[in-house]
């Protein structure tokens, strides 16, 4: 077994399967239609900081709160101004830059604004919603043309409407999109859960373009009406005792989305789809794969359902996790070498990005922290081939 070494992994090329764009100030107010007035997305300056607006609501406290990479102070200070953000959060060539500088062949691309407040979303005019979802996906194509084998779009979705979703989808993959952002508790807000047959003219289609799914931890807890809407004016207290704990349980939530897959009959069903879990670490996934065949064996569920695979081999088959700051990636790496993929979380306070008076480590850093000890050909799989397989790279 050769060990990787140190000087090879400055040869890798890294892709990074989870990092987020801070969407430009005008994207939507300069390609859409005026007749949706204020209602478009946009920016404004109040309180000294930028915001986003949907009409009078205010989304979340500052833009600069999903863009904290590089910034001198610890978290909870944010920059709160576009132009005191790290610009590589919203600009290509400046992403391109920072990606160089960390050693990152290429990024997998998700939102920010339409991914963190989707519940907001439904209550707008139904052409209004796939308008704003539409010109953030031509957006992305566009950022991503200027380094199309580096920068990799994922289509988002009007995911409300399943005839509309699968005219998007297709119009997606002819932009050059390599993969779906999507959620799995639609049920959260009056749609059928994914397991359902509603769903199945969409999955099919995406499993015949051979993309994957991406379940992103973020997407699902949005589905809210009112998730991230901030009474203008104020300032809510951050309390970062609940904070640390909320984040850490955020990474878990993906756990029920595994076992919904699996036990769902998703997998079985799309038996060549590729779903993928993604912020949600990877330490606990051998455990829950080991208490699923477990249970399974144990309740005599392979006894109700003996034409089903064990719960670890439709994992094993078709579905994937990312891993970012993880120190103990080695034991189950090695127990799914194929399975695994790295990530970055750019430009979140999450994310791998040193700065002044912050104790993070970068992309190269961390794995060459966690990673040095493992094999080659593994540290091969998790940090490019996994990624190149998956997104057809």
């Amino acid at each position: 077994m050769t060990l990787v070494e140190e000087s090879s992994i400055e040869q890798l090329k890294i892709c990074d399967v989870d990092s987020h764009v801070l969407e430009p100030p005008d994207l939507w107010t300069a390609r859409m239609s005026k007749k949706w007035g204020e209602d478009v997305p946009h920016i404004k300056r109040t309180d000294d900081r930028d915001a986003w607006y949907i009409g009078d609501l205010r989304l979340g406290t500052a833009v600069g709160g999903q863009a904290q990479a590089g910034w001198p102070e610890p978290y909870p200070a944010s920059p709160l101004l576009y132009e005191d953000a790290d610009p590589g959060a919203w600009q290509p060539e400046a992403r391109l830059g920072w990606m160089d500088q960390h050693g990152l062949h290429a990024q997998v691309l998700y939102p920010n604004m339409i991914a963190f407040h989707t519940g907001k979303l439904l209550t707008l005019d139904p052409k209004l919603r796939l308008e704003i979802i539409q010109t953030y996906n031509d957006f992305l194509s566009e950022f991503c043309s200027s380094a199309p084998d580096r920068l990799i779009p994922l289509a988002n979705l009007p995911w409300w409407d399943i005839e509309l979703s699968i005219a998007e989808l297709k119009r997606c993959h002819e932009l050059g999109h390599k993969g779906l952002n999507f959620g799995w508790q639609f049920e959260k807000c009056g749609l059928p859960p994914l397991r359902s047959a509603d769903w199945e003219p969409l999955l099919k289609t995406v499993e015949e373009m051979g993309w994957p799914v991406n379940f992103h931890v973020a997407f699902n807890e949005s589905f809210a009406e009112d998730q991230g809407v901030v009474a203008a004016g104020s300032q809510p207290v951050v309390d970062t005792l609940e904070l640390t704990k909320a984040s850490a349980e955020a990474f878990l939530s993906n756990a029920r989305c595994i076992s919904e897959l699996i036990l769902g009959r998703i997998c079985e069903r799309y038996p060549t789809l590729k779903f993928v879990s993604v912020e949600s670490g990877i330490g606990y996934v051998p455990f829950l794969l080991d208490a699923l065949d477990w249970q399974w064996n144990s309740l005599s569920t392979h006894r109700d359902h003996p034409d089903m695979l064990l719960p670890s081999e439709y994992f094993r088959r078709q579905i994937y996790a990312t891993f970012w700051f993880d120190p103990h990636v080695g034991p189950p790496a090695e127990l799914y070498p194929d399975n695994f993929m790295f990530e970055t979380d750019y430009p979140h306070s999450t994310s791998l990005s040193p700065a002044p008076n912050i104790d993070i480590k970068g992309p190269r850093e961390t794995i060459r922290d966690n990673l040095l000890h493992l094999p080659t050909d593994l540290v091969g799989k998790l940090v490019h081939g996994n990624a190149a397989r998956v997104y057809n790279l």
